[in-house]
């Protein structure tokens, strides 16, 4: 009988937390998992500069040239490398 009562008693307090959703609230709690950002599918944080990174892709692609999509990938991998190296680095200064 209790076991009923909780459960009910959870359910009503589960439907009350289910408040309207704005884009804005999706957004926020999106980011809820991120902390370093080392790990996380986002590759530039909002704390960070989208035109550097953008210039740093531009460079690694003046540099190495890719021919087809397997080279343009490569320079993604080494581009995604290069941005989280230096925000480990970041992280070390900081600490």
């Amino acid at each position: 009988m209790a076991q009923r009562k909780r459960k009910k008693i959870a359910r009503e307090n589960g439907a009350k937390a289910a408040g309207t959703k704005t884009p804005e609230g999706i957004q926020k709690s999106a980011m809820n998992a991120v902390r370093h950002g080392l790990t996380g599918k986002t590759l530039v944080l909002c704390n960070e500069s989208q035109a550097q990174f953008d210039a740093l892709t531009q460079r690694y692609i003046r540099k190495f040239q890719p021919q087809d999509e397997v080279d343009m990938e490569l320079i993604d991998d080494l581009v995604a490398a290069r941005w989280r190296l230096q925000r480990v680095r970041l992280m070390q200064a900081a600490t």
